[in-house]
């Protein structure tokens, strides 16, 4: 948890004004509501008091621990992932660790691997909405015009080997549980074949700094 708390201490204080803004807003708009429709009889002073502290503060600082304790869950999920072999030895091939959303402040930051694989930026993240146990490869590549029928068969082609497409580029899964790779070099290997299918499909990497 403390490690979560380090990453995002920037974001959580904003999260919770954020909230603590909208909840206390809302408040206010049902209490002018009920003033409105009630011809002028608003609530005793207690209950207005009430209602405004849990708005501003109750209510946010619950959401609050939610989010600290499912982000302090999730970065475990992921360093586990990470750190299971043959994965813990990709930093012996070039891959460095890099945060994710880390100048977005409306999103978590999330720790992810980024590397390099025949000229083909590669992003690894793990997934802990959906499959806490698998690693997604994200080849980055540049922007083409597939038609839609090739688009199709490109889609069915690469199903058969756990590749998909994604928001940047194409994604390769593999599963940290996947007990046919154990070391670093089959990892590796698997890792070419699917970079070299892009290049066989005539998909190019595309250019940016790994930063």
């Amino acid at each position: 948890m403390w490690q979560f708390l380090q990453l995002n201490r920037s974001k959580l204080p904003f999260i919770f004004g954020v909230t603590s803004l909208v909840f206390t807003t809302l408040a206010l708009a049902i209490f002018a509501i009920g003033f409105l429709t009630a011809e002028g009889q608003g609530p005793t002073p207690s209950l207005f008091v009430t209602v405004i502290l849990n708005a501003a503060v109750v209510v946010p600082f619950f959401i609050l621990m939610v989010i600290v304790i499912r982000g302090s869950w999730d970065l475990a999920k992921r360093e586990k992932a990470f750190g299971s072999k043959p994965f813990s030895d990709l930093s012996s091939k070039g891959f460095v660790t890099k945060l994710k959303n880390d100048k977005n402040r409306w999103q978590l930051v999330e720790p992810l691997l980024k590397g390099e694989i025949r000229s083909f930026p590669i992003l690894a993240e793990v997934d802990t909405q959906h499959a806490a146990d698998v690693i997604r490869f994200q080849a980055l590549v540049e922007k083409e015009v597939i038609k839609k029928g090739d688009f199709e068969k490109l889609t069915k082609k690469f199903s058969t080997e756990d590749i998909e497409f994604d928001f940047q580029g194409i994604t390769k899964k593999i599963s940290v549980k996947n007990y046919r790779m154990n070391t670093i070099d089959e990892l590796m290997t698997e890792l070419n074949r699917f970079i070299k299918l892009l290049e066989q499909e005539g998909l190019k990497p595309k250019k940016m700094k790994i930063t």
